[in-house]
C-alpha cells in the first residue's frame, strides 16, 4: 500500500512528519503527495504547528510528543465517523477571512501589530471622507463586523480573542480589550493573545503612562511565553518608544532584525531603532 493511501490508517506517520522525525525519503514524498490532495490531513498538520506556536512549552518552544500524535490520530477518528466537519468547526482559524480582508487594504488600520496580519505603511492622518472612499478598507470593516457577531458571546478563548481582533479593526477599541482580556484568562499560555492584547492596549494609551505600563506587561507576558514573539517585540518596542524609554524601544526593535529577518515589520523596526539611536 502506498504511504499516500496509509495516511489515515497510521497515525503514527502523519504524526512523524509534523514532529520532524520522518526521515526516509520515500515516506517523506508519500505524505508531501498525501497532503498535496488531502484538505483534512493538510489543516489538522496547520493546526498542529499553529497551536505548538502559540502554546509553546518551553523557552526554546519545544513541542510536546503528544500533541502531534493526538492530532494525528484524529485524522483516523474523524475519517472512520465521518465527524470531519465537527473537527473542522472546533479548530478552524474564526479569524482568518479578516486577515484576508485586512490584507487587502493599502495602509494598515493600527500602529500596533496584531499577529499574522501583513505589514502595510501606517496613515497617521485620514479623514472620515478618505475611509469612506476606501472599499477594501469598509470591506474589512464588514468582515470585521461580522466576525465580532459571530464570536462576541463565545464561551472559548479562541473566540473572544476573535471577537477582540474583530473590535479593534472595527474601531472599538475599549471592547477589544475587554474581549482579549477575557481570552487569556481562558488560555494564559498563547503568546498571541497577550500580544494581541498589548497591540489593543497600546492603541487605547495614546500618551496615558498607565494604560502603557498594562500594554508593556501584556507584551512581556507574551514574550515569556515565547521570548523570540515577533508581534509582541515590534509592539513592545513602540510602547517603550511611547513610555520615552527610547534605548530599551531600540533593543527590542533590534531584536525583530536577528529573530524575523527581511519581514516587512522588521523593515520599519529597525528604521524606528535607527532613529532612536541618531538621537539619543
Amino acid at each position: 500500500m502506498s504511504v499516500e493511501n496509509d495516511l489515515h490508517r497510521d497515525a503514527n506517520l502523519l504524526a512523524a512528519f509534523i514532529d520532524r522525525r520522518l526521515e526516509d525519503r520515500h515516506s517523506l514524498h508519500g505524505v508531501a503527495q498525501h497532503l498535496d490532495t488531502c484538505e483534512e490531513c493538510l489543516e489538522i498538520v496547520g493546526g498542529t504547528v499553529a497551536y505548538a506556536r502559540d502554546h509553546p512549552v518551553a523557552r526554546g518552544g519545544a513541542v510536546p510528543r503528544w500533541l502531534p500524535m493526538s492530532l494525528a490520530a484524529a485524522v483516523i477518528v474523524v475519517a472512520g465517523l465521518g465527524g470531519w466537519m465537527v473537527w473542522r468547526a472546533r479548530f478552524a482559524d474564526p479569524v482568518a477571512p479578516l486577515i484576508q480582508a485586512v490584507d487587502l487594504v493599502a495602509e494598515r488600520p493600527l500602529q500596533a501589530r496584531l499577529d499574522r496580519f501583513d505589514w502595510a505603511p501606517l496613515v497617521v492622518r485620514r479623514t472620515g471622507a478618505d475611509e469612506r472612499r476606501d472599499a477594501d478598507l469598509l470591506s474589512a470593516r464588514a468582515a470585521a463586523a461580522e466576525l465580532l457577531q459571530k464570536t462576541a458571546e463565545g464561551s472559548t478563548a479562541q473566540q473572544q480573542h476573535a471577537a477582540g481582533v474583530a473590535a479593534l479593526i472595527s474601531g472599538n477599541t475599549s471592547s477589544a480589550i475587554g474581549h482579549l482580556e477575557r481570552a487569556v484568562a481562558l488560555d494564559p499560555s498563547s503568546a498571541r493573545y497577550w500580544s494581541d492584547l498589548s497591540a489593543a492596549l497600546y492603541e487605547l494609551a495614546n500618551s496615558d503612562e498607565t494604560a502603557l505600563t498594562k500594554a508593556l506587561a501584556a507584551a512581556d507576558r507574551a514574550l515569556s511565553v515565547s521570548p523570540e514573539f515577533p508581534a509582541a517585540l515590534f509592539n513592545r518596542g513602540l510602547i517603550l518608544e511611547a513610555l520615552g524609554r527610547g534605548e530599551s524601544a531600540a533593543t527590542a526593535y533590534e531584536t525583530l532584525d536577528r529573530v524575523d529577518p527581511g519581514s516587512p515589520w522588521t523593515v520599519e523596526a529597525v528604521r524606528r531603532a535607527k532613529r532612536l539611536r541618531e538621537r539619543s
